[in-house]
């Protein structure tokens, strides 16, 4: 069983709750709203008690339902690049990594293009 999730990855209705409450936390923070993009995705990834190697998983599921493919391979990297800045998510794994962690893309500090289709 995963942290914050059933056996099959799902959070479950305790975890979620959880999640909410660690998350309003981070938003009361004093310095949230100064933290760049990586900073809050590893926070926020932590919060929800996960590795890498999860939040690509939930991310290939999140990808699937938009009609999109991915490596867990190829996302724990990209995940390693965002976390230590040494990149920034484009529009679609903006969108992309904020539907697998359950924020919205604000949350992670970045900016949404309004006229990009999810």
């Amino acid at each position: 069983m995963q942290q914050d999730g059933s056996a099959d990855g799902a959070p479950t209705a305790d975890s979620v709750t959880a999640f909410e409450m660690r998350l309003r936390l981070l938003r009361q923070a004093p310095n949230w709203t100064q933290l760049p993009f990586n900073r809050r995705l590893r926070r926020i990834r932590k919060a929800r008690g996960w590795s890498h190697q999860q939040l690509a998983g939930r991310m290939i599921l999140v990808a699937k339902s938009h009609g999109g493919t991915a490596s867990s391979e190829s996302l724990v990297t990209s995940l390693s690049r965002w976390e230590n800045d040494s990149r920034t998510a484009d529009e679609r794994n903006r969108h992309l990594l904020a539907d697998a962690l359950g924020v919205g893309v604000a949350d992670l500090g970045l900016s949404e293009d309004p006229d990009f289709v999810w």
